[in-house]
């Protein structure tokens, strides 16, 4: 979830709807990296594992 959150913000984008929408467009080559076999996450599970980053650690 991460690297996808990561991939994403160095393409400028920024929303979790967003980061989505790239994913869904960019599944194969996301593939190749991480692994999709629950298929790719909501922007509510986005948002829901960056939420849960502790920025203090």
């Amino acid at each position: 979830m991460v690297f996808l959150v990561l991939i994403c913000l160095l393409q400028d984008i920024k929303t979790f709807v967003e980061m989505e929408f790239y994913a869904t467009e960019r599944e194969q080559f996301l593939k190749q990296y991480i692994d999709l076999d629950g298929g790719i996450p909501s922007h509510d599970t986005i948002g829901r594992a960056m939420g849960m980053i502790n920025p203090s650690v």
